[in-house]
């Protein structure tokens, strides 16, 4: 884990969660001073990363950081400007990209839906999800695997993902723009769709639209494509998943195996 703690703010952060009790407890509010030497001590003991932040006033901080593995000791003014000159930061992890059970893929999924709460640029995939994050968090605890999001009665995506629906036959998505973050795999079913002649087509839709139609689907790299069966506890269309994305869904294990995982990114016919 790694924290913050800025000189002068340390007492509003330590007594956020993410700081283990014993952090915590040494800064409720009292009229005492923790030390530098003590806080550093018992960051080490819990095997917490930090950093330490600031131009001023961090004093013993300083020399006791730089004595310590897990610190890390930047300096920089304190402002919501861009500092001048500053250095690119490339910052890579991996982890397995586990796919829906097949028994999921087979029976369908679950949603439920919220207002969309999120500030007006969500087309900037940025560190701060937290929007996103208590989005997610609201159909984790329903047992749900997506929550759809719907800003001034119309669809806008899920918190993980992006939204398709069918109606009549035809897909249909929300058009991309500043309240959509449209993800790879959104351009992989887009293209697909088109490569074979599947109608699509892209349109606001209204929330009364979303919650008649014949089919409702998620995607994303996690989730790939995959069919919400039922929306607030209320049946989408037959209540199974449809003609279209199993259509959809066969597509794109095809072209997954033959195209990504070959390490290979083809255009696909228009």
């Amino acid at each position: 884990m790694t924290s913050t703690i800025r000189s002068g703010i340390g007492n509003s952060l330590a007594c956020s969660g993410i700081f283990p009790a014993s952090i915590r407890e040494m800064y409720r509010p009292r009229a005492t001073m923790v030390s530098p030497k003590k806080v550093i001590r018992v960051l080490n003991e819990a095997k917490v990363r930090f950093v330490l932040m600031g131009t001023h006033g961090l004093g013993g901080w300083r020399s006791l950081a730089r004595a310590t593995q897990d610190v890390d000791v930047l300096v920089a003014k304190r402002d919501h400007a861009f500092p001048r000159n500053a250095e690119p930061t490339v910052f890579m992890m991996s982890n397995p990209l586990v796919p829906p059970p097949a028994a999921q893929v087979e029976q369908g999924a679950t949603a439920i839906t919220a207002h969309d709460n999120r500030w007006l640029r969500c087309d900037i995939k940025s560190i701060s999800l937290i929007g996103n994050v208590l989005l997610r968090q609201l159909s984790a605890e329903a047992d749900a695997v997506e929550t759809i999001l719907l800003r001034d009665g119309k669809l806008t995506e899920a918190s993980a993902s992006n939204v398709f629906i069918v109606k009549g036959g035809v897909i249909q998505s929300p058009p991309k723009n500043e309240l959509i973050l449209p993800g790879i795999t959104y351009d992989v079913v887009v293209e697909l769709a088109r490569a074979h002649g599947m109608p699509l087509e892209f349109r606001d839709i209204k929330e009364a639209e979303l919650r008649a139609a014949d089919e409702i689907w998620v995607s994303s790299s996690s989730k790939e494509v995959l069919a919400i069966v039922r929306l607030d506890g209320a049946p989408v269309g037959e209540g199974r998943p449809g003609p279209v994305f199993r259509r959809m869904y066969r597509l794109y294990q095809d072209f997954k195996h033959k195209v990504m995982r070959a390490g290979r990114r083809e255009s696909l016919p228009a």
